[in-house]
């Protein structure tokens, strides 16, 4: 139908498929000249190890002759009659003194033949009996291998630097000519192989970087006979840095592309010697041997680049004839613009454009669902939110619950007077809430610690059984106070070991048991469980209490969940037990589960670590030494800008019979010291003006070079003991101190400044 008159003619879509198919046409010629480059890139890679075989075959011939002109010379003395003379006199007791002195002349003139600088005889118990070097005379060789190897055959040993040049020993049987023949002594030489050296460091065909070495099996190690050309200071590398050299001196020919002993990409080649478990080596580094393929990347990355802007050319041309036609989208572009994510496009024809608008209408609806989940992650992040607000919560609720058990008890004690129940009491409730303060803040700086990596683990072989009995002793005075059944069922091995760290394994069961204690009504039932499941030590934690809902399994381990959200926090806690006990279990490499019929019927922890083999006796870590106290008193230095801190620690150590000075700041401790001259010095570390590190530093300094210095202070993290290590403290404790520690620490004999 011919177009109406004034209507512009519409370019027709075989025009525009034309011009698809010309950028369809470039994409396919930037295709091919991709290929192209992998192809020479191939060829000559292909070249260059080619070339490298050639060349090392070749340096190995150039070894080969040098090594075999050596044996010859040595060979050839060895058939001379009067050294068999000598050797005959010699064991029949009967030698003269014209043999000896022409025997000695011959060797003379052995050592002046290039490259041999000096000959000897050695007789069939390794001595040497006459030699160019009269110092040699009578000293044994039997011990080395030239001489054991030198009865059967002629052998050559090991290069040595002999000052500017070069020497090795060579050794060969002097034999009768009877047959059989009758070995009588070992000519030994030596020769100067700097010609050798110097063939091998001839950088001809080898590049700048290359190398050709010369290496025999040394042990476990790889020896280099003579040193190399760019790394001459190595001499002895491992022999798994060697490859291709140890498949040489085995009697294989190799090339690899590998990293070499520096650590550097080589192209290697090797290639036996001939000479037993001696082999040979050409190496280059790998930039220099494919240095041309570099050259073939440009190239072909510049014949990308004009395809490309061909391309991009001719899609910009499409494009603009496309304007028109798709008005439409843009104007549904445009309300998508405005944040109506809902348009969408009316599809009119099922050619080309009506594919492009179906295509949009689907991909707003993509972006519907995006918006979707959108939303849903900043739920989740408001939840996440939220919860943050909870722990703080929490937090505060845990920290003033023992804080205000342990002000009651301060104010009972101030008032009880002579009452010793009261008094009991007073102190047993002081130090159970400070304890359950310090492992509150022990836990928080765990989840920090693995959160960023820092927690170091010291794994040993560990009797599960042990572990459980040692958490189940933690934990007996809070199973007995709620009245729980405790069930204990061990696996049938004798012994369950893992390899895992003590302290942490013990962490991890405590922390399951306390969790099945606090959520379990008082009576209820708890259940320990131990068995070897597929190679696995498996250890299960019931219970009979409150369980878990169905929503809450999925997240009971992760930070701060907390099942009991109850106003009056009877179970009290952070939650992040159950989360440092998942973090800690996958640190020694294994599971933690949980599993719940539903609330009420109570709940299963199972924890799943790698089972090792019992180890042997004397890999067990000794026991303890019983700390041994001999009752001494000392005179202690007493230094903290917490005033009563300072006061009930020294009337603590007042009691133990020590001899107590106190002071508030580094500057009256420095004047103090001299004053008092202490047998112990307990320093904080946060002291105003002259904090406890340079207060150490100055101590040290002004005569307390042996006295033990001791930091007693809230800032406990590895960092700061290495610090405190390096400012001359020997031991590093946390606050609040365990004084039966300290007060076992105090009463041993003084250590010298530096340990720990």
């Amino acid at each position: 139908m011919p177009a109406a008159p004034g209507r512009r003619r519409r370019i027709p879509i075989v025009l525009k498929l034309t011009l698809l198919v010309g950028l369809t046409l470039a994409l396919l010629l930037a295709v091919l000249v991709t290929a192209n480059g992998i192809f020479w890139q191939k060829m000559i890679s292909k070249g260059a190890e080619t070339q490298l075989r050639a060349l090392t075959a070749s340096r190995r011939d150039l070894v080969r002759a040098q090594i075999a002109l050596l044996r010859q010379r040595v060979e050839l003395n060895t058939d001379r009659g009067e050294l068999r003379g000598f050797f005959f006199e010699l064991t029949s007791g009967q030698l003269s003194q014209q043999n000896r002195e022409g025997s000695a002349a011959t060797l003379h003139r052995i050592a002046t033949g290039k490259p041999i600088t000096t000959a000897a005889l050695v007789d069939l118990k390794g001595q040497i009996v006459l030699s160019t070097n009269p110092a040699e005379v009578g000293h044994s060789i039997a011990a080395t291998p030239e001489f054991r190897a030198g009865l059967s055959g002629t052998h050559l040993g090991f290069p040595r630097d002999a000052g500017g040049h070069f020497e090795a020993n060579l050794t060969s049987p002097i034999r009768s000519r009877t047959e059989p023949p009758q070995t009588y002594g070992v000519l030994l030489v030596t020769a100067d192989v700097s010609d050798l050296a110097n063939a091998l460091r001839n950088k001809t065909g080898l590049g700048e970087t290359g190398d050709a070495i010369l290496g025999a099996r040394d042990g476990d190690q790889m020896r280099f006979l003579f040193p190399s050309r760019n790394t001459p200071l190595t001499t002895i590398v491992p022999i798994a840095a060697a490859p291709v050299l140890k498949a040489a001196t085995e009697g294989s020919a190799e090339l690899l592309k590998i990293k070499d002993y520096r650590g550097v990409p080589v192209l290697a080649a090797g290639e036996p010697v001939g000479e037993e478990g001696w082999g040979f080596m050409v190496k280059v580094d790998a930039k220099e041997a494919y240095k041309p393929i570099t050259v073939v990347v440009v190239l072909e990355i510049l014949a990308g680049i004009v395809v490309t802007a061909l391309g991009l050319g001719a899609a910009y041309i499409l494009a603009r004839n496309f304007t028109r036609p798709v008005r439409q989208l843009e104007q549904a572009a445009m309300r998508v613009t405005a944040g109506d994510y809902a348009t969408a496009v009316p599809v009119k024809s099922e050619d080309d454009f009506g594919t492009l608008s179906a295509s949009f209408n689907a991909m707003m609806a993509a972006i519907q669902m995006r918006n979707e989940e959108r939303e849903r992650a900043d739920e989740a992040m408001r939840e996440a939110d939220r919860r943050k607000d909870e722990f703080l919560a929490m937090l505060g609720h845990e920290l003033r619950n023992p804080l205000s058990a342990i002000a009651n008890a301060v104010r009972l004690w101030g008032v009880a007077e002579n009452d010793a129940s009261a008094t009991e009491l007073a102190r047993d409730v002081i130090e159970r809430q400070t304890n359950h303060l310090s492992r509150l803040v022990d836990d928080l700086l765990d989840v920090g610690r693995i959160t960023e990596g820092k927690i170091e683990l010291r794994k040993q072989p560990v009797d599960v059984v042990e572990a459980i009995s040692h958490a189940v002793e933690a934990a007996r005075p809070f199973i007995d106070d709620r009245r729980h059944e405790l069930e204990i069922s061990l696996a049938n091995e004798a012994k369950l070991y893992v390899e895992a760290d003590p302290t942490r394994l013990e962490q991890i069961i405590t922390n399951l048991l306390t969790n099945a204690i606090k959520y379990t009504r008082r009576a209820g039932r708890i259940s320990i469980e131990t068995r070897k499941e597929s190679g696995d030590a498996v250890i299960r934690i019931s219970d009979n209490g409150i369980g878990l809902s169905p929503r809450m399994l999925p997240h009971i381990f992760d930070l701060f969940a907390q099942g009991d959200r109850s106003l009056d926090r009877t179970t009290g806690g952070l939650g992040i037990g159950l989360h440092l006990c998942r973090k800690l279990v996958e640190l020694h490499g294994g599971t933690v589960s949980a599993f719940s019929e539903g609330v009420g019927r109570g709940s299963t922890f199972t924890v799943r670590l790698p089972a090792v083999p019992p180890p042997e006796p004397s890999m067990l870590p000794a026991l303890p030494a019983e700390a041994e106290t001999n009752g001494r008193q000392r005179r202690i230095l007493l230094v903290d800008d917490n005033q009563d801190t300072v006061q009930s620690l020294a009337r603590l150590l007042t009691l133990r019979g020590h001899q107590v000075a106190t002071a508030f700041d580094g500057v009256a401790a420095l004047k103090l010291a001299q004053e008092f001259q202490p047998d112990f010095l307990l320093l904080d570390l946060g002291l105003p003006g002259l904090d406890g590190y340079e207060l150490a530093r100055r101590l040290r300094a002004e005569g307390f070079t042996h006295t033990p210095i001791v930091a007693i202070s809230g800032y406990a993290q590895a960092s700061d003991r290495a610090r405190s290590r390096e400012a001359g403290f020997n031991h590093h404790f946390a606050k609040p101190v365990d004084f039966d520690a300290l007060a076992d620490l105090i009463v041993e004999e003084p250590i010298t400044a530096g340990e720990a």
